[in-house]
């Protein structure tokens, strides 16, 4: 029993990141790369009011519009594209949210700070409260993505290449008007250190709202990760579980 005692009081045979501090040694000189701006200025926001508006309309009308002949063909330049729109703006944020978690968010001392060179430890609380917002604002979503995709699963698709590339033609545009609307809605910045403001929109809007992220996250890995969404939502997903089409009654 002594033995086991012993073995369990002595230091690890290797070094842990986990520190036990106290508090007077909190750092209150640091810079965070968190994303800044109100909660309106965020593509996340907007990314979820969409999800939910869309899921509503999806669940009230396709119970119906599958029944019919005319109302599939309504469906499929509406409630479909929209539906398709809305699952890649999920999938896109996702992902280019998480590699900004990943590999965008710096936590750094100021260059005046007198620890400079020190080392630095998160605190337990703010990695819940960090892991917490993660999941509500960011994977949380991809529920919305599951029931739309069922929705569009048992909705009857065009028996043609050409009805369905229409159709993928519909969601891009809807997805692109939706984007520019984000970019194109101004968001104040108040320089503090001039009491002047600025607004701001397009990229300008991206690098102060997301701290400056590396550009191809949003000109190459957004677009290619929603032409994936797309691809595979109209070509495969749409009418993947009905044998019916748009020219059956």
């Amino acid at each position: 029993m002594a033995t086991a005692l012993n073995m369990t009081l002595e230091a690890p045979s290797r070094p842990t990141s986990i520190y036990y501090v106290d508090d007077d040694m909190r750092a209150k000189d640091l810079l965070v790369s968190v994303p800044q701006g109100s909660a309106f200025a965020f593509f996340t926001t907007w990314n979820a009011v969409t999800a939910v508006c869309v899921t509503v309309i999806a669940l009230l009308t396709i119970p119906w519009m599958r029944q019919f002949r005319t109302t599939r063909r309504i469906a499929a330049f509406t409630v479909v594209p929209l539906i398709i729109a809305a699952m890649s703006s999920i999938v896109c944020t996702t992902i280019v949210s998480q590699m900004m978690l990943a590999f965008n968010i710096k936590i750094e001392r100021r260059p005046d700070s007198i620890l400079a060179g020190r080392k630095l430890a998160l605190g337990v609380e703010f990695v819940q409260k960090m892991l917490a917002y993660n999941f509500v604002a960011h994977l949380f979503p991809l529920v919305f993505v599951v029931v739309l995709g069922l929705a569009l699963a048992y909705m009857p698709a065009p028996s043609t290449l050409l009805g369905r590339s229409s159709v993928f033609l519909m969601s891009v545009l809807y997805f692109a008007i939706f984007v520019v609307c984000w970019l194109l809605t101004p968001v104040k910045i108040q320089h503090s250190e001039e009491l002047q403001s600025e607004v701001v929109t397009g990229w300008k809007k991206i690098k102060y709202v997301y701290r400056s992220p590396p550009m191809y996250y949003f000109t190459v890995v957004f677009p290619v990760v929603a032409i994936i969404v797309f691809v595979l939502a109209c070509y495969a997903l749409y009418g993947g579980m009905n044998n019916a089409n748009l020219r059956d009654v």
